[in-house]
Formats: C-alpha cells, structure tokens, sequence
C-alpha cells in the first residue's frame, strides 16, 4: 500500500522532482466487494489498482488518475460526492486526483479545502509549487522510474505516438524539465493519446479496416 497523506508526502519529497514512489508501506488484501475484482476462465485473477481516465472536453484534454486505498476517504478521497460514496461495492474505495493544464493555476496551495476537506488541503499543500509552476497528479501504481512521484499525466502523454517511453520522459530531467511536466512539444502526434502506438495499438485495428474496404 502507499500512503497519500501529507505526511507521507513530505516525508518522501513529492515536491521534488528527483522525488519517487519507492516501496510500498504495507501491505493489504482485499476481497471484490473493496477493490474491481476480474477472474478469467482460466481462474486467472486480476484486482484493479490504479488507472487512468482522459476525456477530450479540453484542449489539452481533462485526466484523471484514481488508485485504490484502504482509507479511501482520506487525503484525495476526503472531498468524494456522496453519490459515489454511496455506489455499491469497490467503487467508494478509490482515491482520485485531476489536472487540465501543465502549470499549476491556483494561488491556494490547498485548492480551497482547508475547512470543507482539512486533509485533502494538507496532501494539496504538500506537493504544491506555486501558481506557474508545474502541476501534480501522480498515481503511485501506473508511474515508472525515477523520479515517478513528481508527474502529472498530461506530461507523458503530450508525447503520445512518439517511441519515447514514459521512464525516459520521467526519468531524464536534462531533456524533459521538471520530470516531463512542462510543455515542450508544438505538436502532439497522437493528440495525446498512447493507445494508438502503444498499448492496444489501436492503429493496428484501424489500418486492417482501411486495408480491407480500400478498392
């Protein structure tokens, strides 16, 4: 398990950008009624631990990041809706954090929540920067590298349809600053998106549909 409390946070250097998850804090094992749960025919089973979620509602796309947790109402759980704290099994167990740009924007370092949500304002505070400086979303599951603490989605994926890897973005300051956060590129190959070249190489199944109905 890794902890996502501003003690936790500080303690490991978040704000740093040579900041990494490391090892996990303990351990848990928890059953499909607190985490997604999928057993394949084979008897093969799988538990979701973290995951990412992107919707095109902006120019540089929306991203979300939610990694499951056994205090899921704590730090980035504490400000969940009460209609999702009130969806029925392994949904209501999972932490989220969000960014829209590669700056950060808010002159709050706790986002607004030091009275509605005092614990998420403290994890806030603890990898915040300041207006203008990079923005943090970062998923202790799905980064990889050095340096895999101090992400923020929309960096990695700016470089989608490249052959770079996400540990090269991450891990090599001296071509990408700030641990790949910043905005470095004038065009984006893939409008973001790794699935097309990577992945599930999507372009795979779109090239076998054009070379099928081409005359």
């Amino acid at each position: 398990m890794f902890d996502t409390s501003a003690a936790d946070l500080s303690a490991i250097g978040a704000a740093n950008d040579s900041a990494g998850w490391g090892e996990p804090r303990r351990w848990a094992d928890p059953g499909p009624d607190h985490i997604y749960t999928m057993q394949l025919p084979n008897g093969s089973r799988f538990r979701l631990a973290g995951m990412h979620v992107m919707t095109k509602e902006l120019d540089h796309w929306w991203w979300m990041s939610l990694w499951w947790s056994d205090t899921p109402d704590q730090d980035f759980g504490a400000d969940r809706p009460a209609e999702i704290a009130s969806l029925p099994g392994p949904w209501r167990n999972y932490k989220m954090c969000a960014v829209s740009m590669f700056d950060e924007r808010d002159p709050d370092p706790r986002g607004g929540f030091s009275t509605s949500a005092p614990s998420l304002g403290d994890a806030l505070a603890s990898v915040y920067g300041g207006v203008g400086s990079p923005s943090w979303c970062s998923n202790p599951y799905l980064e990889q590298g050095p340096g895999n603490m101090a992400t923020n989605c929309i960096g990695c994926h700016q470089h989608g349809g490249t052959d770079l890897s996400p540990e090269t973005i991450i891990g090599s300051p001296e071509q990408f600053p700030a641990n790949g956060r910043t905005l470095v590129r004038n065009n984006f190959p893939d409008d973001y998106s790794w699935a097309l070249t990577a992945g599930d190489r999507l372009e795979l199944d779109l090239q076998r549909i054009v070379d099928y109905y081409a005359p």
